[in-house]
């Protein structure tokens, strides 16, 4: 959708021979349409059909073709819409301190009117609260409860972003996926799972209880796998390091002292 400017605005501003003519230009976007309605109120016998954009033959009462479709329009050309200059704003608050609407999709200000022209999705609109912006921590004191809803779902956990440690992998990436479908977690250096101790009397420390699914279909279900691979090594002589191995899987029971 084209953006109608304020020059271009003023331009459609002409006198016009006949209702009709007002309608000739159009680049379909919402304010080059609406621009129209100055120079068809400017001449005398038309008026402006704000309901469909349309420039016709009629008077206060309404158009003189009855078969015309037409819900509201106006004679007068100081009853026109100015051309509000939203799109100069660059910034949520800004955009919606001035009555325009943010698209959060876009990036973009715009009037309300336009948001259905064009895909805007995350509207916010005067009065609505524009989102925080980005901060690098966010602490949160108390409890954390996120829930979903039957009706209108929600309650997963996605988080991820790069590593930015030193010891992070080449990949240096690290994310986490809880959701209906799955519990997926991938970190840029190492990943580290200790159950909790204790110092109560006669009592063990806390378990770590890993189990895989149950197939309970009576036909053909069947339990899931447990898997545990160790890493694979490349390296080469001829590449100038060690010989690669892969890496060793270690389970060690608990001692005593």
């Amino acid at each position: 959708v084209q953006q109608t400017s304020v020059v271009e605005f003023k331009k459609n501003f002409v006198n016009v021979a006949k209702c009709e003519d007002a309608n000739i230009r159009s680049n379909g976007s919402y304010w080059d349409a609406m621009s129209r309605c100055g120079a068809c109120t400017d001449t005398p016998g038309c008026i402006f059909c704000t309901s469909t954009f349309t420039c016709m033959d009629g008077a206060d009462t309404g158009p003189i073709d009855e078969s015309a479709t037409c819900s509201s329009w106006t004679q007068d050309p100081s009853s026109c819409p100015s051309l509000p200059e939203c799109e100069m704003y660059t910034s949520c608050s800004s955009c919606t301190s001035k009555k325009c609407t943010w698209c959060g999709n876009l990036d973009q200000c715009m009037t309300n009117a336009e948001t259905s022209f064009v895909p805007c999705e995350g509207k916010i609109s005067f009065n609505d609260e524009c989102p925080s912006p980005f901060t690098e921590n966010t602490k949160v004191e108390g409890n954390l409860v996120v829930e979903g809803d039957i009706k209108r779902l929600g309650g997963n956990i996605h988080a991820s972003g790069p590593c930015n440690k030193a010891d992070c992998r080449s990949s240096g990436f690290h994310s986490l996926v809880l959701d209906g479908g799955k519990f997926d977690v991938q970190s840029g250096g190492g990943i580290s799972m200790q159950a909790g101790d204790t110092d109560k009397a006669n009592t063990a420390g806390s378990e770590i209880f890993l189990r895989s699914g149950d197939g309970t279909s009576t036909v053909g279900g069947a339990g899931g796998d447990m898997l545990l691979f160790a890493g694979d090594g490349a390296g080469a002589i001829s590449s100038g390091g060690k010989y690669g191995r892969g890496g060793s899987v270690y389970i060690t029971a608990g001692g005593v002292t």
